[in-house]
């Protein structure tokens, strides 16, 4: 079982390098380079009727040398002409690939990964196992951003097969398990059929024998008439192993051998051959079991296969021994033990390759891991540092609104009591007005006393006069009234509750003001004409006039100044214009 195992995974290795070039987002180039691109990819999808990739490829790198400029083209077509030449020599597959890449490097990233993804299939068959992992985990981070499940479950089945080959059974079976999910919410049968194929392999390498049966008898219940030949011929090989009832082992035998014929695939038909063998020396058939052999040899010719020729030799071995041909069965024998152990001599120096190239495949996965780790880091950082700008940003904003509030409310305040103060000073302003009004109305009554006297005295002189009437008693009562200081005191009373220190402040400003000075100064205070003056100091106008002056100079005011404008804004105590103040 062990070397037909060996067998069907190279015949894995196949299928899964055709695989590779699938349904994708290729960005937009020229319309015709496009339609041939479509037409491309439905070859690659297995969709092959009406299409000639050769032909295809010819356009795409006609029309490449028209545009020599454009890197896209060159670099598709490339692409395109390894994927139609599944025949063509690694080497030669691997430099036009490293020229794509090349061209590519820099531009779209899908188109990168496509080619590192056909690069990786090249390596793989040419084992360099290390650096086909490295390019295919690239390839399917890229395929998972684009959103192309189709190749990201390649790429997983991929490095499921190299874990494989490798012996790491458990990455095999991860990997493979998520490439046969991502098959199976496709609906891609055949390949979710190759995947358990692959499974089963893996199982049976784990030594996991009851879960590759179970897995052979779930696929054994499909419509095999759905699967493609080469499918059904590697589903019979796999499944021959576990089948003991003679007849089905001849019949499931016969059909693949039949369906490898029709696949004109070497290597399937010469496993066919091989297995077919088997079943019949496994059913006493040793004649039809030589046949077998034979025309399993004749394929073989030129094939250069150790395996194959281990496997012949085997064969031939049971054949002879049960014939009874015991020289012959003794000398295929010794070949078999030859090839075996030429084979094991092969088999240590593959594993001793293998070990180095996990070893490498476990650096770059650790290396991987680092760099996400760091990429963690980063983000975690950028987030710790943009939570905490936020929060600055919000706590500043927050900050601000409260100082603005309290400077909005402090300014309310300010101006509430701004106008709380005008008002009041309005409220002042209007009551000192109104007891000048009041001080202006006295001193007006007090006038016009003063000429009723007056006219009173001349009234009596002329009786006097002409009657010869003695006025002198009435006479000198109305005089000392003129002349008395009584009306004064009363006025000069009411004047400083209205304006508190008003003579004091004149006294300490200007010591020399004499009491007729302060008077004028109180009358002019109130607003009183310079004819209103006179009347109250009973004196003409004019001299009210020359006092003015002269207390002007008094004070040392200037030329343009105005004595009435200087006592009206002359500040005096808070206390102004509250009635009983101090005077």
């Amino acid at each position: 079982m062990g070397r037909i195992k060996l067998l069907i995974m190279s015949l894995f290795l196949h299928v899964f390098a055709v695989q590779a070039s699938t349904d994708c987002l290729w960005r937009g180039v020229s319309p015709e380079f496009d339609r041939l691109t479509l037409q491309a990819e439905k070859w690659s999808q297995g969709d092959r009727s009406g299409v000639d990739i050769a032909s295809i490829v010819s356009q795409m790198d006609s029309i490449s040398r028209i545009n020599p400029g454009n890197k896209v083209m060159r670099a598709r077509t490339l692409y395109w002409t390894v994927c139609a030449d599944p025949a063509m020599e690694l080497g030669k597959a691997g430099k036009l690939l490293d020229t794509a890449i090349g061209i590519a490097k820099d531009g779209d990233k899908y188109d990168l990964a496509r080619l590192d993804m056909q690069k990786a299939v090249v390596l793989s068959k040419q084992e360099d196992y290390p650096e086909a992992y490295r390019l295919y985990i690239s390839a399917g981070k890229t395929f998972s951003k684009a959103g192309d499940s189709r190749l990201l479950a390649y790429t997983y089945y991929n490095i499921a097969y190299i874990f494989l080959l490798l012996g790491e059974c458990r990455d095999a079976e991860s990997n493979a398990m998520d490439a046969d999910s991502l098959f199976k919410a496709l609906h891609l049968d055949d390949h979710h059929i190759s995947t358990e194929l692959l499974l089963v392999n893996i199982y049976e390498k784990a030594g996991k024998s009851k879960d590759a049966l179970r897995l052979l008898n779930g696929m054994a219940r499909y419509d095999q008439q759905q699967m493609s030949p080469p499918l059904r011929v590697m589903f019979f090989t796999a499944y021959l192993p576990y089948i003991s009832d003679p007849d089905s082992l001849i019949k499931y035998s016969d059909a693949a051998y039949r369906l490898a014929m029709e696949t004109g695939d070497k290597q399937l038909y010469i496993t066919s051959l091989l297995n077919r063998g088997w079943s019949f020396v496994n059913t006493g058939q040793a004649d039809s079991a030589a046949a077998c052999v034979a025309e399993a040899r004749q394929a073989a010719t030129g094939l250069n296969s150790a395996r194959v020729d281990e496997s012949v030799y085997k064969l031939l071995a049971k054949v002879n021994e049960v014939q009874h041909r015991w020289d012959s069965a003794y000398h295929f024998q010794r070949l078999y033990y030859d090839s075996h152990e030429e084979a094991r001599g092969k088999n240590v120096l593959a594993d001793l390759r293998a070990v180095g190239m996990k070893q490498e495949i476990e650096e770059y996965r650790v290396a991987s891991l680092l760099e996400k780790e760091k990429e963690k880091t980063w983000v975690l950082t950028s987030l710790i540092i943009g939570l905490s700008l936020l929060v600055l940003l919000t706590a500043s904003i927050y900050i601000i609104y409260v100082l603005r509030r309290k400077m909005q409310e402090e300014q309310r305040r300010q101006m509430q009591k701004d106008h709380e103060h005008i008002a009041r000073l309005s409220q002042e302003k209007e009551l000192v007005e109104s007891k000048n009004r009041e001080l202006s109305a006295n001193a007006i009554l007090l006038m016009k006393k003063n000429d009723s006297l007056k006219k009173a005295l001349r009234e009596m002189e002329n009786i006097h006069k002409n009657f010869h009437v003695d006025i002198g008693d009435i006479k000198s009562e109305i005089v000392s009234s003129l002349k008395g200081d009584e009306s004064w005191d009363t006025f000069k009373l009411h004047f400083e509750r209205v304006h508190p220190q008003f003579f004091s402040m004149l006294k300490k400003m200007y010591p020399r003001l004499t009491d007729n000075e302060l008077r004028l100064c109180a009358y002019i205070r109130i607003g009183l004409s310079n004819k209103q003056i006179a009347q109250m100091l009973l004196v003409q106008s004019k001299a009210v006039i020359q006092a003015r002056y002269r207390l002007k100079k008094r004070m040392n005011l200037p030329e343009a100044a105005s004595v009435s404008d200087f006592l009206v804004n002359l500040p005096l105590s808070n206390c102004e214009a509250h009635e009983g103040g101090t005077p």
